[in-house]
């Protein structure tokens, strides 16, 4: 004995594997020769092998099936070819193998020697993964967006890519996997480079999320807007190429329709502003909860401050409000808010000036469902001129007053006075004696 010649230790080591091993007579298809690993996966002993044709062993093996037909399969000399099939037990039950044979010449005479595994389990782990792989494509089809996933390289290499990105992009999915044509070549010149750049940061720094807006060129030349939800995470070995993979979106209609509202509503906002600032009047929003107030309107027209000047902490407003007025503010401010939810009154603000104009405040509060107000809104309309006015007036009718009372007296007087003097006449008529007339006079 020899090394490794040893028939001996040959077969032993043909014994001990789990792998079912036959010699068959290439001329009838019988077997001459088995280990024991193939008397366990099939229930049979060695003597019940020997002779046994392979009609008899393989399930999958049609009847029909003649010997020269087993022969077209492997009967090329020293050529390993591989098959999958079923094997069928002493008992009848069967179970799938992978077959590995190849037909060499033996002492001269066809020898087939085959190498048959037990692919039970490989076959359900094999089933798995196609459940899997279905489940995926189902869910990946039930996305709104198209899913991908690539290596960065470089050289990029497409690693998976949803069927649909044909669709989307006008050019067939395949073209991609294959490296014919590159995602990157896919992005609107002017922001490749933007796109590039985040990508290749967020891959230097180790990975992390990733979203993207940009502009596709498909096939016919047409522009998308694409937003990208992104994973950028490192290779899975040292030295690997970071991976990206997500979901390509096609938001180009709702890009759209923002744009239009986002128009709209700016027209309305011009309008608005320019009815506010043709009304003269201040507005302003306050956040209570978050003491943060805004102002627009005729700011600057009525108190003389810009918006910047006039921002304060709305805890501090009423060191605008002149002395004389605060406490009958706080007093009406409380009052109003807490029963009607609203607030109309009038005093003097402070100017930018330093001097004080009256205003007309309005404002409507929004409460919590505790009643504590959270948001109010209102408007300042500067009314100096009316109250000017009004003390003009009032002083005009003080002046009337004051005349008209004068006048009343002075027609009682002069009644009194016409009595006195008609009195005196007649007293100088009856009186006959001149020389007493001057004491009368």
């Amino acid at each position: 004995m020899t090394g490794f010649d040893s028939p001996g230790l040959l077969l032993h080591l043909l014994d001990i594997t789990e792998d079912q091993v036959y010699a068959v007579d290439f001329d009838t298809a019988s077997i001459i020769e088995c280990n024991e690993g193939a008397q366990r996966a099939l229930g049979y002993s060695r003597k019940e092998l020997i002779g046994l044709t392979l009609w008899d062993l393989d399930a999958a093996l049609s009847p029909d099936k003649t010997l020269q037909d087993v022969r077209d399969l492997f009967g090329q000399l020293d050529v390993t070819m591989t098959v999958r099939s079923r094997h069928r037990r002493k008992d009848g039950s069967t179970f799938p193998v992978e077959i590995r044979g190849r037909t060499s010449m033996i002492d001269g005479h066809p020898i087939q020697i085959a190498i048959c595994r037990d692919i039970t389990a490989q076959r359900m782990v094999e089933r798995q993964l196609e459940d899997s792989r279905r489940q995926l494509e189902l869910l990946v089809r039930s996305l709104p967006g198209v899913v991908y996933r690539y290596e960065l390289g470089p050289p990029a290499r497409v690693l998976w890519l949803d069927d649909r990105f044909e669709t989307l992009t006008g050019f067939p999915a395949e073209e991609f996997r294959s490296g014919e044509r590159t995602l990157a070549s896919l992005v609107a010149p002017e922001d490749y480079e933007r796109v590039a750049r985040e990508i290749r940061a967020l891959a230097d720094s180790g990975g992390g999320a990733l979203d993207l807006t940009y502009e596709l060129v498909q096939a016919s030349g047409a522009r998308r807007i694409i937003r990208d939800s992104a994973t950028v995470a490192p290779g899975e070995s040292p030295g690997d190429p970071p991976t990206v993979e997500g979901i390509t979106f096609d938001v180009t209609e709702r890009v759209e329709q923002e744009r239009v509202l986002r128009d709209a509503w700016l027209a309305e906002h011009e309008r608005y502003e320019f009815v506010v600032a043709a009304s003269g009047q201040i507005v302003y929003e306050w956040d209570i909860a978050n003491e943060r107030i805004s102002w627009g309107g005729s700011l600057k027209e009525v108190l003389g401050f810009t918006e910047l000047q006039h921002h304060y902490a709305p805890r501090d407003a009423l060191a605008r409000v002149h002395p004389e007025d605060r406490a009958r503010v706080i007093q009406e401010v409380r009052g109003s808010v807490s029963t009607l939810g609203r607030v109309a009154l009038e005093y003097r603000h402070r100017h930018a000036d330093g001097g004080y104009r009256w205003v007309w405040h309005h404002a409507v509060y929004e409460h919590d469902a505790s009643g504590k107000p959270v948001r109010a809104a209102g408007v300042l309309q500067d009314i100096t001129q009316r109250k000017q006015l009004d003390a003009q007036i009032s002083s005009a009718q003080r002046m009337e007053t004051i005349g008209a009372l004068a006048g009343g007296v002075a027609h009682d007087v002069n009644n009194y006075l016409t009595t006195i003097l008609g009195n005196v006449d007649i007293a100088l008529m009856r009186l006959g004696d001149r020389s007493q007339w001057p004491e009368l006079e």
